[in-house]
C-alpha cells in the first residue's frame, strides 16, 4: 500500500462516529473497560424459548414503546431487526459483544454503541452498557436510568423473596452482572495469577482470560475478564462494592509488581518492548493475536517509562479497532489498493490493513532508554 493509502486506512478507521472505547476512562493502565448488564422478563409471559411467534412480537412491540422514552441524558437508541442483518452485520455486532451466540429477535443500540438492549434472547430484556477504564458509577447511573424509564411502561416479573425472575438461576435476584477487562502482565510475569484467582473466587467472582495467547514466545497478551458469578448475593450496591474491591486489589497489585519489574528486570522487559516495536514497524501482515501481543508489550513499556509519545487510551482502542470483522467492513466500504499478490485473498488483506493501522498508531513513539 502507498503512503497515501496508509493514511487513508487510519483516517477511515477513526472517521466513524466516536465509539465508547475511544473516550478516555479512569485507571486505563490496568482496567481496559467496565461493563454492566441487567436481565429482565415481563410479567404474564413465559420465557422466550417457550413463546410462540405472536407472543414474541407482542413483547417486542411493548419493549419498543418502553425504550423510546424522553430523556435528558442523550441516550438515543436505534432499532435493529436482527432477522434483516447480513451475516457480516451479525458478526460485527458479535465481535463487539452486542450480539451473542444465542438467538435474539431484536436489538436496540445507542449511537456510540456503549448501551444496547437485546429483546427475546434467553430473557425478554438484556440491557447492557460499557465504558472505558474503571467507570462503574456513571455506568450504573445511566443503566438504571434506562431500566427505570422502561419500568414506567412495562411490568417486570419479580418476587419479594427472589427478586427479578430470570431464565437462569444465576441471573435471578438483582439480574445485575458486573464485569471488567483488565491488563495484568506484571501479575502474569511474577506468577501471582493463581493467588489473585483465589481471592476473586472468595468474593463471588471469577477471573478468566479475555483472549488466549496463541504464540508462546511473544509477549503475553495478559487481558483478563473479571465478573460476578451470581446475582443472588446481596443488593446491586453490594455486588458493585464487591467488583470495585476486586478492581482496587488488582490495580494495587499490578502497579506494585510492575514497578519492581521495571527496576529489577529492565533489560528483559525492554527487550520484549523493542522486539514488539520492531515486529510492528516491519511487518507487512499481522494476525489479531500478534497485534494484541504488540499492544500489550507497548503498554508495559509505557508504564515502565521505557517509551513515550503514546497513551493508554490509544493503545486500548486498538483492541477493538483491529478486530477481524471491523477491518473486513473497512475493506468493503473503502477502495484500498492492495499489493497484487493479495488482491484476491480477503484474510491477507485484513492482516495487511491491520499492520498498516497499527504502524500509523506507533509512529510517534519514542524510546526513553
Amino acid at each position: 500500500m502507498s503512503k497515501g493509502q496508509k493514511q487513508t486506512a487510519t483516517q477511515n478507521n477513526q472517521s466513524e462516529q466516536k465509539p465508547w472505547y475511544i473516550v478516555p476512562g479512569q485507571n486505563e493502565d490496568v482496567i481496559i473497560s467496565s461493563r454492566l448488564r441487567v436481565c429482565r422478563n415481563l410479567s404474564d409471559f413465559m420465557f422466550p424459548h417457550k413463546l410462540i411467534s405472536e407472543e414474541k412480537d407482542r413483547i417486542k412491540s411493548l419493549l419498543i414503546e418502553a425504550i423510546n422514552f424522553d430523556n435528558n441524558k442523550n441516550l438515543n437508541f436505534d432499532f435493529v431487526d436482527v432477522s434483516q442483518l447480513s451475516d457480516q452485520g451479525k458478526m460485527i455486532l458479535m465481535e463487539r459483544n452486542i450480539l451473542s451466540m444465542e438467538e435474539c429477535q431484536a436489538l436496540f443500540v445507542s449511537e456510540t454503541g456503549n448501551f444496547f438492549c437485546r429483546i427475546n434472547e434467553t430473557d425478554h430484556v438484556k440491557l447492557a452498557g460499557y465504558k472505558s477504564g474503571l467507570n462503574f458509577q456513571p455506568l450504573f447511573e445511566e443503566l438504571y436510568f434506562i431500566d427505570e424509564k422502561m419500568q414506567e411502561k412495562v411490568q417486570y416479573a419479580a418476587n419479594f423473596n427472589f427478586g427479578y425472575i430470570n431464565s437462569s438461576i444465576n441471573n435471578t435476584g438483582t439480574g445485575l452482572k458486573c464485569s471488567f477487562w483488565c491488563y495484568i502482565p506484571a501479575i502474569v510475569f511474577s506468577k501471582s495469577l493463581e493467588e489473585i484467582e483465589k481471592i476473586v473466587l472468595e468474593k463471588n467472582c471469577i477471573l478468566k482470560p479475555a483472549v488466549q495467547n496463541k504464540y508462546k514466545h511473544d509477549f503475553p497478551i495478559a487481558l483478563f475478564e473479571v465478573s460476578n458469578v451470581t446475582c443472588q448475593k446481596g443488593t446491586e450496591f453490594d455486588q458493585m462494592a464487591e467488583i470495585l474491591a476486586i478492581a482496587a486489589l488488582i490495580l494495587k497489585t499490578e502497579r506494585k509488581i510492575r514497578e519492581q519489574l521495571a527496576d529489577n528486570s529492565k533489560t528483559v522487559i525492554l527487550n520484549f518492548v523493542k522486539q514488539s516495536y520492531a515486529k510492528c514497524a516491519y511487518s507487512l501482515l499481522l494476525e489479531y493475536n500478534e497485534a494484541l501481543s504488540i499492544i500489550s508489550a507497548l503498554k508495559f513499556g509505557l508504564h515502565c517509562k521505557f517509551i513515550a509519545g503514546i497513551d493508554d487510551n490509544t493503545l486500548n482502542s486498538m483492541i477493538y479497532k483491529l478486530k477481524q470483522n471491523h477491518l473486513d467492513c473497512l475493506t468493503q466500504s473503502y477502495k484500498f489498493e492492495f499489493e497484487d499478490d493479495i488482491k484476491n485473498n480477503k484474510i491477507l488483506q485484513i492482516q495487511r490493513l491491520r499492520a498498516v493501522i497499527l504502524q500509523e498508531t506507533i509512529e510517534k513513539i519514542q524510546f526513553t532508554c
